[in-house]
């Protein structure tokens, strides 16, 4: 039996009306049906003390049905973007919470030894493999991530919130959306800037729960005391430099862990964020990959580590592709300045600046000195903090004179690009749009 776990939702215009299946189009998936007015008894008419939790969305209740089966309810307020009626979502109760719970949290995280860490990777896995190839219907999920797989009572994943999913018909693999909506840190980069989902989007955000179970660490916002690079190419460094294994959560035992899987999970999970979709393996392929010793193929440079090529052909600067958030506006010029900064903040560092120059340059064409003298100046411009940055006067002294220059702090967008300061939920929704595509961002709990 696949860990497969679906949600259903009601539109409540009558006290009797039935839950119909997930989604926009009603489908004959013979699909269990509840009324509301059973929901209702089972909560006990959404009484406080079965209050499991509130998000942005809604609050979630517990409930028991007349059968005894516990479940979990999710009662959609009126206003939180999902549409103008309430609506509810039934899930299958989980005693053991998501998977963030565990592995994001110093004392939880004990708990989770190695054995039960790959029985979750490749439970998630087969679940996925189902969803794509098994399913008489191909559900792309669109919103992997560790608070969306759930844990049951012997800590098997159940891969949960199918709002987002979408479903494809006969040999259909991928589509294209110009709302893009899911969570910052998963998204494949196809997905977040073109707007292109398929199974291999699902694949990239597998691979983050890989590295990030394997690691303990959230792919969003990871911190690195020496580089500071994302989770993804702290992972990669260390393949490329044979030293996969000190990735590993720092809270698992000498005794807890198997080395040879350790490896193999890190080496399947880089394999899956390759930054082409077409050099990612489908599921299928990673179920084999998990479930044998067969060597495996080496993987290509990982999305979100150097520069993507974000904006394909010619745009002018007259084009609209600047894009809103909370009043904050972010364009593609500043999403390719995202990379960039990290790779130079990432030389400067390891004294390796001129690596920055770029290679059309001859070697009698260029000035060494002023080259890394530019280079200085301009991560001094690009700190964190507007305070640290030198003002224009300060910044032609320095470009044309050969002065001592200060050490520059860390730069801004170089970790986790914190837009909006401020606790958010992981229920938090926030619109923007890009190349004239919108985008939704589910923060990550």
């Amino acid at each position: 039996m696949h860990n497969i776990r679906f949600s259903f939702k009601v539109q409540i215009t009558d006290r009797n009306q039935t839950i119909s299946q997930n989604g926009d189009e009603e489908e004959d998936l013979e699909l269990p049906l509840f009324s509301l007015s059973s929901l209702t008894a089972a909560t006990e008419n959404f009484s406080w003390q079965n209050k499991l939790g509130e998000g942005g969305f809604g609050a979630v209740y517990r409930g028991r049905l007349e059968d005894g089966q516990e479940i979990a309810v999710k009662r959609l307020s009126i206003s939180s973007g999902q549409g103008g009626e309430e609506k509810l979502l039934v899930y299958e109760y989980m005693p053991n919470k998501s998977l963030d719970s565990f592995i994001f949290d110093q004392t939880e995280g004990k708990l989770l030894e190695w054995s039960k860490r790959f029985q979750i990777i490749c439970g998630i896995a087969r679940g996925l493999q189902y969803l794509h190839q098994d399913s008489r219907l191909r559900v792309i999920h669109r919103d992997l991530k560790a608070s969306n797989v759930l844990l049951d009572n012997e800590m098997n994943p159940k891969i949960s919130d199918f709002g987002l999913a979408r479903t494809f018909l006969g040999d259909q693999t991928e589509d294209q959306t110009t709302r893009v909506i899911g969570t910052y840190g998963y998204m494949a980069p196809e997905y977040a800037f073109d707007g292109l989902f398929s199974t291999k989007s699902d694949v990239f955000s597998f691979g983050i729960l890989v590295l990030e179970i394997v690691s303990g660490k959230k792919s969003r916002g990871f911190p690195h005391k020496n580089h500071g690079l994302t989770l993804i190419g702290h992972a990669w460094t260390l393949f490329k430099e044979s030293s996969s294994f000190e990735l590993l959560d720092k809270n698992l035992q000498e005794s807890d862990y198997n080395q040879k899987q350790v490896l193999r999970c890190i080496h399947v999970g880089l394999l899956s964020v390759q930054q082409s979709p077409v050099d990612r393996p489908n599921m299928s392929s990673v179920v084999v990959m998990l479930g044998s010793e067969s060597e495996l193929p080496l993987p290509k440079l990982p999305g979100y580590f150097t520069e993507m090529d974000l904006a394909k052909g010619d745009h002018s600067s007259t084009k609209p592709d600047s894009s809103s958030r909370n009043q904050m506006s972010i364009s593609l010029l500043e999403a390719l300045l995202y990379f960039g900064i990290v790779l130079a903040w990432t030389l400067y560092k390891s004294s390796n600046s001129f690596e920055l120059l770029d290679k059309n340059l001859q070697e009698s064409d260029h000035n060494r000195k002023q080259v890394l003298r530019c280079i200085h100046v301009g991560v001094l411009c690009v700190q964190q903090s507007p305070v640290d940055r030198p003002n224009l006067s300060s910044v032609v002294v320095m470009l044309g004179s050969e002065s001592e220059l200060p050490q520059p702090k860390q730069p801004g967008y170089f970790t986790e690009m914190d837009l909006v300061k401020g606790d958010h939920s992981s229920t938090e929704l926030g619109s923007s749009s890009t190349n004239h595509v919108s985008i939704s961002i589910l923060e990550a709990r």
